[in-house]
């Protein structure tokens, strides 16, 4: 509980110091969580997130500039006004690009599991025209169920062409058709998979 507190609070730390944007920043001298790195034909350029809402930006790979805080939310919804930000990836898909993140919101308390708090948290995807934002919300509100905490969505395409956000939930991995968010599939139950648990 210690440990995620810890990681709760530096990651609200992060978020909230106002970075200097930088040139010519070596990718070893970038500190961030969970990062992802999209190769974007249309630019030529690499855009790199992570954890934190923020965003870098290279032409080689080897000397990057930002950060950029590019991530937008909407104050006004569950996530209230200063969501953390976890895990961020970038994906174009038919001419626009979308940012799949996990959003905590600490001040929504959904459940209490063995004595631990779950706070409101859940992935979802926010969209731009560019690859450097802003990404902002989908003009579909609809979210994942708010009584489940959800994470680490990602972007998958059928073979007959149809989208996916493919999340966590508990510990079950949940494809979910992007347009429509009302329909879920567990995929597998990680407790199915022994193999996955690191044993001493």
């Amino acid at each position: 509980m210690l440990l995620g507190f810890s990681l709760s609070w530096l990651v609200s730390a992060c978020q909230e110091r106002q970075q200097e944007r930088r040139k010519e920043v070596p990718l070893d001298s970038i500190v961030l969580s969970d990062p992802c790195i999209l190769a974007d034909r249309k630019t030529a350029m690499y855009y790199m997130t992570g954890t934190g809402g923020m965003l870098w930006k290279s032409k080689d790979l080897k000397l990057w500039e930002g950060p950029f805080h590019v991530a937008k939310t909407d104050s006004g919804s569950w996530m209230g006004p200063k969501p953390m930000i976890w895990a961020a990836e970038l994906h174009p898909y038919k001419g626009k690009y979308y940012y799949f993140a996990t959003f905590t919101n600490q001040a929504v308390k959904i459940d209490t599991v063995q004595g631990n708090v779950i706070e409101r948290r859940a992935s979802h995807v926010l969209v731009s025209d560019n690859p450097d934002g802003p990404y902002v919300p989908m003009k579909d509100s609809t979210y994942l169920p708010a009584d489940k905490p959800t994470l680490d969505g990602t972007f998958w395409v059928d073979k007959d062409g149809k989208p996916y956000m493919v999340y966590c939930y508990e510990l079950e991995i949940v494809p979910k058709y992007i347009h429509n968010m009302n329909d879920c599939k567990i995929l597998y139950h990680q407790s199915d998979y022994f193999y996955l648990y690191s044993c001493p």
